[in-house]
Parts: structure tokens; sequence; C-alpha cells
């Protein structure tokens, strides 16, 4: 990705259970070689990672949902990552199972 350049990435997102109002994030990289990340946990600060755009979207249960993040780079990056946010929107119910999602 290129500095300075509007991009727009559109993907489809499976709620399967938890809260349905979901902040996803990108995250980038300047190097290739740390692709891939490893782990579940946000990796913002780790190797490099740093989070780029963040959006927040209300999902349907059980189906696919389009989804679409517009974002403008302020380096050039390499690599991309694509997941939770790292200060996702918290559900009220501290009952509430934890969150599964797809990403394709």
């Amino acid at each position: 990705m290129e500095s300075g350049v509007e991009y727009t990435l559109e993907f489809y997102l499976a709620h399967g259970q938890g809260p349905n109002n979901l902040s996803i994030s990108l995250f980038d990289n300047e190097q290739c070689g740390n692709l891939p990340f490893g782990g579940f946990d946000c990796p913002a600060g780790i190797s490099g990672w740093s989070e780029l755009a963040i959006d927040t979207f209300s999902l349907s249960l059980n189906q696919w949902n389009k989804a679409k993040i517009t974002f403008t780079p302020d380096k050039n990056y390499n690599a991309v990552d694509i997941g939770l946010s790292c200060s996702p929107v918290k559900h009220p119910n501290q009952n509430t199972p934890p969150t599964t999602i797809w990403i394709i």
C-alpha cells in the first residue's frame, strides 16, 4: 500500500455468538517478514504492527454481513492483518458468551 492513497477493503463477516456490535480493525506493518501474525490478541505494538483503521459494525446473527473499511495509509505498508479491534465495543451484559466471528 502506498502512503496518501485512499483504499477501500470490502469483506464479509459472519457472526456466531456474542455481542452483535463489533469493532474491526486493520493492522499494518512495513515488513512482509512479520507475517503471519501469530496469536489472537491485539497485534498493535508487536513486531512493528500498528492499528491502521477501525470501524464498528452491527451484525446480524448467523449470516454473512458485508462490511467495508475505507482508509488512507500515512506510510507505505507491505503487510496487513484484519481482526477485532484493540478496543472492542463492550457489551453491557457481563454474562455474554465470547465473541465468535469469521472473516472472508
